[in-house]
């Protein structure tokens, strides 16, 4: 029996993405393998969560394909190349408009990262921070003195 799993990122399904070169809606492209036992990227997919996999792992990985110019290109890639789009406010770059904001969006692309950790661990805490502090609260008589 095999193990199946799918690796993509949910803006691939939401969002629509353009060639930079001719315009055209991009296309998911899925590209299934098969990893065994033996084979190095086994322990990386070998675990889901807290369960442990025994056997073959079946695995699909997208990426993003342009039927007009038979471009493919992987999601990072196209992460940046659509925040360059949105920036210039077009979907065809030019050369030159493609090495000019490239920089600029990878940039912004990591600063949007860095915040979007940031708020996460702050929610995470805060909810930490919110049980710990209601366990104390229904234990009672805990030792603890809150003043209000």
């Amino acid at each position: 029996m095999k193990n199946r799993t799918s690796e993509f990122d949910l803006a691939m399904v939401t969002r629509k993405f353009y060639c930079h070169k001719c315009g055209d809606r991009l296309a998911r492209n899925a590209h299934t393998r098969t990893i065994k036992r033996g084979d190095p990227d086994y322990r990386e997919h070998s675990s889901f969560g807290t369960k442990r996999v025994i056997g073959d792992i079946e695995l699909t990985e997208y990426d993003f394909k342009c039927w007009t110019c038979n471009r493919i290109i992987n999601p990072d890639e196209q992460y940046v190349i659509e925040r360059m789009q949105n920036m210039l406010g077009k979907h065809i770059l030019t050369d030159e408009e493609f090495a000019e904001t490239e920089e600029k969006a990878r940039a912004a692309i990591a600063k949007k990262r860095r915040t979007t950790d940031i708020v996460v661990k702050a929610v995470s805490i805060t909810v930490a921070l919110l049980v710990l502090f209601l366990w104390i609260i229904t234990k009672g008589g805990t030792g603890f003195t809150f003043y209000f």
